[in-house]
């Protein structure tokens, strides 16, 4: 990840602020060239019990072909069941600004300034049914950018003068939210946490990444973002241990070099042949003060194996990628230590977490 100063520079970026421009349209081009892509994902836990997820796409992050306006919906309802729809728009039904957020998809929009959002959706998916998605969000913590945000890949290449590269940047690390939501005939409202975040790159996104995993939480008066990432293996395979713990909406801890990633044991996911740790386990250690958060007793709530060939044809360029996905509800704790003593404990049954391996890519 780029974070000497000459790098923020390069990027104009402050090492100290966040802009509201930051969560606006970040891609060179409008991604109208082959490799580019963007995306603006929310997801929020509703106290009805049901979560929603959505990411607005202006173009697809591994078969990156041009303009290709997308929104992708998932549910996860109370009573286990799920849902992922894909719904694909025309290249002429979307706008975007350079100012801040305000994205529009046809009839779709993701509008918000770092403070409120507003986010809305309708449409129908395969099965011709009628989703209609409302949300209203405002920030209970502060934006976040780890250092520049912008993970390179190989360092000899170049695109349009610049490095491959993935970037992300977390707009809102925690979020009360208002939702009003229809699937079908079903018309439901309710209120809950939110969290959004960005992302961009100007190649595709197995370029740069081998594997990641994801989550966020809000757990007594913290909130935590972890995202530890792994470089392509044949780039090198470095990890960046990426992790931010707010305490009431106000960052405390995000130096990576202070952070101790681990994988602990070993189980295998439902319905799959797919093995993971048991446990995830960040370390942050500063002085005498000591933060330790567990992650642990996941159930999936969604998963995708996929072993493709790009559909362009272009096999040279893109390649051949195996592909896992899976998303998890999980139980989640931070512990703070001083000197080694315990002196504080919160737990939450209800913190996200994701794994994503992009695998045996060529290209």
């Amino acid at each position: 990840m780029r974070q000497a100063p000459e790098d923020f520079a390069a990027l104009g970026l402050s090492p100290d602020t966040i802009a509201v421009s930051e969560d606006a349209m970040r891609s060179k081009h409008p991604v109208d060239r082959q490799g580019a892509w963007e995306w603006w994902y929310v997801d929020c836990e509703l106290e009805d019990g049901n979560s929603i997820a959505m990411v607005y796409k202006n173009a697809d992050n591994i078969y990156p072909i041009g303009l290709a306006p997308q929104v992708e919906i998932s549910f996860a309802m109370k009573d286990g069941t799920s849902s992922f729809d894909y719904v694909p728009f025309r290249a002429g039904q979307l706008r975007q600004s350079r100012e801040k957020c305000d994205l529009h998809i046809g009839k779709a929009y993701f509008t918000g300034d770092l403070e409120t959002y507003r986010i809305h959706f309708e449409g129908r998916n395969d099965d011709d049914v009628l989703i209609v998605i409302d949300l209203e969000m405002e920030s209970t913590c502060e934006p976040w950018r780890p250092a520049t945000g912008q993970f390179v890949g190989d360092p000899s290449q170049s695109v349009d003068g610049d490095p491959p590269s993935f970037n992300w940047f977390c707009a809102l690390p925690g979020a009360r939210v208002k939702a009003k939501y229809r699937i079908g005939d079903q018309s439901y409202e309710s209120e809950g946490t939110g969290y959004h975040d960005h992302n961009w790159g100007n190649v595709p996104m197995q370029a740069v990444v081998e594997q990641w995993y994801w989550g966020h939480g809000n757990v007594g008066p913290y909130t935590v973002v972890a995202y530890p990432i792994q470089q392509r293996r044949d780039l090198g395979g470095t990890w960046s241990n990426v992790f931010m713990l707010a305490r009431d909406g106000k960052v405390i801890v995000d130096d990576i070099s202070k952070v101790t990633f681990e994988m602990i044991g070993e189980q295998t996911v439902p319905d799959s042949d797919l093995k993971l740790p048991q446990t995830l386990k960040f370390t942050y250690e500063d002085g005498d003060t000591r933060y330790v958060s567990n992650w642990e007793a996941y159930q999936p709530t969604q998963l995708v194996s996929s072993d493709s060939h790009t559909p362009m044809g272009d096999l040279d360029k893109f390649g051949r990628y195996e592909m896992h996905y899976t998303r998890f509800v999980c139980r989640m704790s931070v512990e703070k230590f001083e000197k080694d003593v315990p002196v504080e404990k919160h737990e939450v049954e209800s913190a996200i977490w994701e794994y994503m391996q992009f695998g045996n890519w060529t290209g």
